[in-house]
């Protein structure tokens, strides 16, 4: 693919060694030109949407936003060009305090792609013929453009096969900061992506749940399955507000049409479906790591009686001559 590189930005560090393992989408929750400069810490790239009137409002200060230490290693603009800010190698600066399958600080092992998108209507400029209510939130959400998502597949797929990632690792920054994010937000087309092969979808009909057949305590099960899946949800037994936010977050990935935090069958026939495909994932996964280091052995005692048998020929051929 082909990158804009004219921006770049200098908040980022060394990896460490750690390899990467997740692929990590958001939205910029503003428009282009802030983005870049905030990634960029540079001011001026502010001025044209300031002018435009997107922060009438004033819940908004850009010139401060540009002195912070934020990044993203990608940007896909909504005409589907895409800036690349960070390389790879390095961690970018877009996920902050996060957890997702037994992994802290997600920055370390993560590649992360920012949707120019604003979001909701919380700015004073908001694409009202591209809005969307659904049904759990107050907000109206943006929904992106179809360049824009074939673009953000095709760069998708590059970086799963580069660096291996596996499709329950691909995540939404809500997923990793329950509560504390919502992008990329219930606009984001997950099953669209799912379809072409990125991220992890599921089946009702795999779920043999039903209305007869469901758990005794709900929110419990749910609670087990959400930390099984990759959640940072505590098992307690209890429907707190982080066991809510997490659900929410849940539900907006994989059932963004009702986003209200609730238990419900149906979530729960998502969930058992998608703890249902992992372990099936993990456990082919482990046989093909299995199978791999077998033929490697065999490969191994292979070269090196093919090594004893022409060392003893050339000796044999010495002791004639």
């Amino acid at each position: 693919m082909q990158f804009n590189r004219k921006y770049k930005s200098k908040n980022f560090r060394p990896r460490a060694d750690e390899e990467v393992q997740f692929l990590v989408l958001h939205y910029t929750a503003l428009p282009l030109g802030t983005t870049l400069g905030i990634f960029t810490n540079n001011y001026d790239l502010c001025k044209q949407d300031i002018e435009l009137g997107y922060y009438a409002n004033g819940g908004f200060n850009a010139e401060e936003a540009c002195k912070g230490e934020v990044s993203a290693h990608y940007v896909n603009s909504e005409q589907g060009e895409i800036f690349q800010l960070v390389d790879e190698e390095f961690a970018s600066y877009h996920a902050g305090a996060s957890y997702w399958n037994g992994v802290k600080n997600i920055n370390n092992h993560s590649i992360g792609i920012e949707h120019e998108n604003i979001g909701f209507d919380w700015l004073s400029k908001f694409p009202n013929d591209r809005a969307l209510q659904v049904f759990g939130s107050p907000n109206k959400w943006c929904k992106f453009t179809e360049i824009q998502i074939e673009q953000t597949i095709r760069l998708c797929r590059e970086i799963i096969a580069s660096h291996g990632i596996k499709p329950f690792n691909i995540v939404g920054h809500s997923d990793i900061a329950c509560g504390r994010k919502s992008d990329p937000g219930a606009a984001f087309p997950w099953r669209q992506l799912a379809a072409a092969g990125i991220g992890m979808w599921y089946d009702l009909k795999e779920s043999t749940l039903n209305d007869e057949t469901k758990p005794v305590d709900p929110v419990l099960w749910v609670q087990r399955r959400l930390a099984e899946y990759g959640y940072d949800c505590p098992i307690t037994g209890v429907a707190d507000d982080k066991f809510t936010n997490t659900l929410q977050a849940f539900q907006m990935h994989f059932r963004p049409t009702k986003i209200d935090g609730q238990v419900d069958l149906e979530s729960l026939q998502i969930l058992d479906s998608l703890c249902q495909r992992k372990a099936r994932y993990e456990e082919q996964a482990s046989m093909n790591a299995e199978l791999a280091a077998q033929a490697a052995l065999y490969d191994a005692v292979v070269d090196e009686d093919d090594t004893e048998e022409n060392a003893n020929s050339g000796s044999k051929l010495s002791f004639r001559c």
